[in-house]
């Protein structure tokens, strides 16, 4: 590709080693696991899986022997050899096509059981091991669990502008806390990598600096380089030891944010977006510029799917909002990215018509009566900002537009909003059950509780943790711009009622959360929310919490 490869900038921020051969633990359920994995090298492989620790030896040359019982794996090493039983085996063929990524699924396994897996050739490399050994492993969900706990992290950008890498212990602090509590997932709600996290690593300000030449190639060539922009940044951002190691632990379950696209990526019009890829040295044709955007949200989307969406639970082409349940808790993921439009006409900018649908059908279906607690991931908190910053300061000047825009107490997204909103505390007090929010994107840690005027008896709640490692930080000056309580903004629909919030807690250092469900089988489930981050010398781990939902 020459001049538009960018693999080759010599001014790449990269401190770490890019992601080479690596795994992530997706969706996992009572009897099944998918897993994603990445190879060092094009070829054949197998993916096992058992229910002890596969061999960390680098020479043992590995061979399946498939037999009456189930397929076994034949290890040896110096003449000697060592049969395991496995509880699953599937070849994969790693090609540069789709960047040496495979997913895979087993099932028929045990509930509540703790297994491993190991990727390996048969071909007889020196080292035939992708990976092995106790540190790939997973559990199972158990059937009818009294209690439950997971993770949840966003905004993975830890390289500062000055250069080098900060924060990226936060990524093994959430290792050891989780695996104190034996949490049972982790949930990334946005940005998991920054496509313009600074000047060094940003492909929209390389994509400004070569739009001349990419103007040249036909569209499909442009997105396949393009892809390859994407593609090398996620295996930058991923390429820790500590982000690898965790991804590799717990089941991830991920939703895109606007930086795993671009800063503020559908909360601009057509002209402003066309903007954002102006030069001062050169003619801008803003058609031209408009295409280009686009066609690097063509090859966003389908890098988040080959790196992200593909380990998550099925959807629909195109689709990647989703719902799972673990035990007896109910879990939304929206996608606050993929239908974003500032420039509808239409009410639905953020969810679109569809997804809004869906959403609202899922609050009333009968799993969600009957579940303990009700979770919706959306990647941008409910409440946040004050009013009067997100409303009369999105203007140009600032700069900050995008941002502000991309808040629900933005007016643009009122009548949304409060359309979503009056069906959770529709279906919180119809079925008595908590109804939580998470969220991530604010740079700020926080919990809220949430009431409306027409329904007294409805419990709501959200939880916001971010940022995970973000290196340019400025948590106290975020922290003035948090109302403690009030009113959200909203339309003047009297069925709807007006909805009020209580800050609960602020956390401005960087941060991960852990939510703690206990009594799951009872009438009543306590629900608690930490937060956890570091000194600002990295140096301490601090905890903020528990936060009881219910006791403020």
């Amino acid at each position: 590709m020459g001049t538009l490869d960018f693999y080759d900038k010599p001014d790449r921020p990269w401190p770490n080693p890019r992601l080479s051969n690596a795994a992530i633990v997706g969706e996992t359920t009572e009897h099944s696991v998918k897993l994603w994995v990445r190879t060092y090298a094009p070829g054949e492989y197998w993916v096992v899986i058992a229910t002890q620790p596969l061999t960390t030896e680098p020479t043992a040359q590995p061979k399946i022997v498939q037999k009456a019982a189930g397929p076994e794996l034949l290890t040896h090493e110096d003449n000697k050899q060592q049969n395991t039983q496995l509880a699953g085996a599937c070849k994969i063929n790693s090609e540069f096509a789709h960047d040496l990524t495979n997913t895979v699924v087993f099932d028929s396994l045990q509930a509540n059981c703790r297994y491993y897996y190991a990727c390996f050739s048969e071909s007889g490399h020196k080292s035939p091991w992708e990976f092995s050994g106790e540190k790939f492993g997973f559990r199972t969900q158990k059937t009818a669990p009294d209690r439950l706990s997971f993770g949840l992290y966003s905004c993975h950008m830890p390289y500062p502008s000055g250069g080098g890498v900060q924060n990226i212990s936060q990524w093994e602090r959430m290792t050891t806390v989780l695996d104190e509590c034996d949490a049972d997932f982790a949930i990334g709600a946005g940005d998991q990598v920054y496509t313009d996290g600074n000047k060094h690593v940003s492909i929209w300000r390389f994509l400004k600096k070569v739009k001349r030449h990419m103007l040249a190639l036909d569209k499909q060539t442009r997105i396949e380089i393009m892809k390859s922009w994407y593609r090398d940044i996620y295996r930058g951002y991923w390429g820790h030891k500590q982000v690898k190691a965790f991804f590799a632990r717990f089941p991830q379950y991920m939703i895109w944010d606007d930086h795993d696209i671009m800063d503020g990526w559908g909360s601009y019009t057509k002209d402003e977006l066309a903007r954002q890829l102006n030069v001062w040295w050169d003619w801008d044709d803003p058609k031209a510029n408009l295409e280009l955007a686009n066609n690097m949200r063509n090859a966003a989307e389908q890098i988040y799917m080959e790196y992200q969406h593909a380990h998550n639970p099925s959807t629909a082409k195109g689709r990647f909002d989703y719902h799972f349940l673990q035990g007896n808790c109910a879990f939304y993921i929206a996608d606050m990215r993929g239908h974003r439009n500032y420039d509808s006409p239409r009410p639905n900018r953020v969810l679109g018509d569809a997804q809004m649908k869906r959403i609202r059908t899922w609050l009333a279906s009968k799993a969600v009566s009957k579940a303990a607690a009700v979770f919706i991931v959306l990647s941008v908190p409910i409440v946040h900002h004050r009013n009067f910053i997100v409303n009369h300061m999105d203007i140009g000047f600032f700069g900050i537009a995008d941002d502000l825009r991309d808040q629900w107490e933005h007016r643009s997204n009122w009548t949304e909003r409060d359309k979503l909103l009056a069906a959770v505390f529709q279906c919180s007090e119809d079925n008595q059950v908590p109804v939580v929010f998470l969220s991530g994107d604010v740079h700020v840690g926080a919990a809220f509780s949430l009431s409306n005027s027409k329904h007294p008896k409805a419990k709501v709640y959200q939880l916001t943790s971010s940022a995970i490692t973000y290196a340019n930080y400025h948590g106290d000056l975020l922290r003035l711009i948090i109302k403690e309580s009030g009113e959200l903004g909203h339309t003047a629909n009297p069925r709807q009622g007006v909805t009020s919030f209580n800050n609960l807690c602020v956390f401005e250092e960087n941060n991960f959360g852990v939510v703690r469900i206990k009594g799951l089988q009872s009438q009543s489930p306590s629900i608690s929310f930490d937060l956890y981050g570091a000194s600002r010398d990295d140096e301490v781990m601090i905890r903020r919490g528990p936060f009881i939902l219910g006791e403020q």
